[in-house]
């Protein structure tokens, strides 16, 4: 069998190439394997390990959740809690972490963003985070040794309406405000198409939009960007509303639009939200993945707080939170959480914060960030995606430049690729990509006139560097500059 691989958010890829029923099922006794060991049953498979199993809404992923469930179930003593219809992600956490299930893990059948032809498995530990990476290599490390086992012919399944109890845990974690609002919500055809409308019940006039059924998405990948977000902003501007608020494919990721119908990037509207419940509480230290603004470290500094910086990935940022006391976590791609909540990203809970900040502070979003940016100036940042070069990623950490775009690289990160900090305060971040073969270089300069000359200075890196003495293309250029 082909190796399955984990990637920065679980196991995903197309369907019927790398994504199979029979290697579902691997996976799924690899697990059980790997959970009878971790709670003392490996030589006592009559034990009880409990599962709550959850999916989005792409074609193959009730099918794909019948495999799972099958799998499991041919082992003694594992029972499965199966979420009715398709559950957010986050749900699934939080199901795993707050509902008396008492579950020993959460597995949730989902490509998240990625294209519609793709899915794939996601592992929730006990707390609700996502699998950390030792964990997923003792998983991925009992695939092929774990035989199938026979059990009773008929075992039971327990259906559980975890959305339901998710969606009410939210709004009493966020209430609707005393000043209402006019919303449009969007969670483009995914898991969420229940609940982020059920969750605004209360706000104000609330108009949802792409709530179907539509495993295709409606023919775009579920990740909110602004050039997938064209029909919520439309929405807002004919509907007059104060906000367009989206989730993505699964529910983790979170999008937002403006009153003029602009897409507001995670990395300007990030810190707004974390000096704001920074002012609220609790407190303590805030973590970032290394790709993420440094605008969340000036907003830090300013109140005192420590910063936590991990890889790139969820899980490490779940781990700041549960190990290292994070009271606040984000990720550049629009990942947020919270330490009320539990600790993996909530797109539906990000956009419960945000909606909460414009109703209480009864001011527009555009004039909170303008306000915000007047006390901590915005930092341009970009990101380029190019094709996968090992060789130059070895001679860069062998021969590390010295100099970018006539900047002194003052000191290189490594904790995830090579982060180049440069003399005046600018930044750049060269890293494999954790679910594609392509190198991802991002890049955030002081000023807006910097930014242009430092991404430039990646053709040149690439040029020296890559042995074959031409500056390599860029798959996609990203709008992420202000």
């Amino acid at each position: 069998m082909k190796p399955i691989v984990f990637g920065t958010s679980g196991w995903r890829g197309p369907v019927g190439r790398e994504v199979t029923p029979a290697r579902m099922e691997a996976l799924a006794r690899a697990i059980v394997r790997w959970l009878w060991r971790r709670t003392g049953q490996a030589n006592a498979p009559g034990g009880s390990i409990r599962v709550l199993v959850g999916r989005d809404t792409r074609l193959h992923s009730e099918w794909l959740e019948k495999t799972l469930i099958r799998a499991l179930l041919s082992h003694e003593g594992v029972s499965v809690a199966r979420g009715i219809g398709e559950t957010p992600t986050p749900g699934v956490a939080w199901g795993v972490s707050r509902l008396p299930l008492r579950a020993d893990l959460g597995l949730v059948v989902t490509a998240s963003h990625n294209p519609p032809s793709d899915n794939g498995l996601k592992i929730l530990m006990p707390d609700g985070r996502l699998c950390p990476d030792p964990a997923a290599a003792e998983i991925l490390g009992l695939v092929d040794e774990t035989p199938p086992r026979t059990r009773r012919p008929h075992p039971a399944i327990r259906e559980v309406d975890v959305a339901s109890a998710y969606a009410e845990a939210l709004r009493k974690l966020v209430p609707p405000p005393g000043h209402s609002l006019d919303l449009v919500v969007d969670p483009m055809h995914g898991a969420a198409r229940k609940v982020l409308p059920a969750v605004f019940e209360g706000w104000g006039r609330v108009t949802a939009i792409r709530t179907a059924l539509d495993p295709a998405f409606g023919g775009v990948s579920p990740d909110p960007r602004p050039e997938t977000l064209r029909d919520l902003a439309r929405c807002v501007v004919e509907t007059n509303a104060d906000l367009g608020l989206a989730v993505d494919g699964d529910g983790d990721r979170f999008g937002v639009v403006d009153a003029a119908g602009a897409c507001v990037p995670p990395h300007r509207l990030m810190p707004l939200l974390i000096e704001d419940l920074l002012l609220r509480g609790p407190r303590g230290p805030v973590a970032r993945s290394v790709a993420t603004t440094h605008i969340v470290d000036d907003v830090a500094r300013a109140h005192r707080t420590p910063v936590v910086e991990t890889a790139v990935g969820f899980k490490h940022l779940g781990a700041a939170m549960a190990e290292d006391g994070a009271v606040i976590a984000c990720e550049e791609s629009g990942g947020f959480a919270w330490a009320p909540h539990v600790p993996t990203k909530d797109g539906l809970l990000a956009c419960l914060l945000v909606g909460d900040l414009v109703a209480r502070r009864g001011v527009p979003l555009h004039e909170l960030i303008a306000d915000f940016e007047r006390r901590f100036p915005p930092r341009p940042f970009a990101r380029l995606d190019r094709p996968m070069d090992s060789a130059l990623l070895a001679r860069l950490e062998e021969d590390p430049p010295t100099e970018i775009a006539g900047r002194r690289v003052e000191s290189i990160g490594r904790r995830d690729g090579l982060k180049f900090h440069l003399s005046d305060g600018s930044w750049i971040l060269v890293r494999k990509a954790g679910t594609e073969r392509i190198l991802r270089w991002y890049a955030e300069s002081r000023r807006p006139k910097d930014l242009p000359l430092i991404l430039g200075a990646v053709d040149r890196i690439e040029a020296e560097r890559s042995g074959g003495g031409k500056t390599r293309s860029s798959v996609s250029v990203p709008a992420m500059t202000q």
